[in-house]
């Protein structure tokens, strides 16, 4: 975060409206804001890039074209949509994020992983920090690590 504060203040940052849209996403805090970011920003464009594979134009072209070579800077728009063609995101997500499936959507709340055994005031107790949008990019993730911890 200090670099990126650095960069924009010494005129260096340049603007992503994909990355804005990104961090806008992961950086919410209202449960129906979630929702609403989730629903068009994961799930349909996940599902219309998945779609755009079986467009017959696209498919013969991309076959056709050598594979794409790692370069220094930026890759050309046709590089771009030959890898995204070629590495297509996954058509089924998550419906919800793990928070909504654990019915603690409040920002308020912390979760703490402990043993309903031993559960008590100076029992163990784990802190699942989710990090990096596996909370709300990946949900199943997020609830397999808790439920192995």
């Amino acid at each position: 975060m200090a670099m990126r504060n650095f960069l924009r203040k010494q005129g260096k940052k340049k603007f992503h409206p994909v990355t804005a849209l990104s961090m806008l996403y992961l950086n919410s805090t209202d449960p129906a804001a979630v929702k609403a970011l989730r629903k068009v920003m994961i799930q349909w464009s996940y599902q219309a890039s998945a779609s755009a594979i079986v467009w017959p134009n696209i498919s013969a072209c991309t076959a056709r074209r050598p594979r794409i070579r790692r370069t220094v800077g930026k890759p050309a728009m046709v590089a771009q949509v030959i890898h995204f063609v070629n590495k297509p995101l996954p058509a089924k997500v998550p419906s919800k994020t793990a928070r909504a499936l654990l019915d603690i959507e409040d920002n308020t709340v912390v979760p703490v992983i402990r043993d309903p055994r031993k559960a008590g005031e100076d029992s163990e107790a784990v802190f699942y920090f989710p990090g990096c949008g596996s909370e709300r990019l990946y949900s199943e993730v997020g609830l397999a690590t808790q439920a192995m911890l």
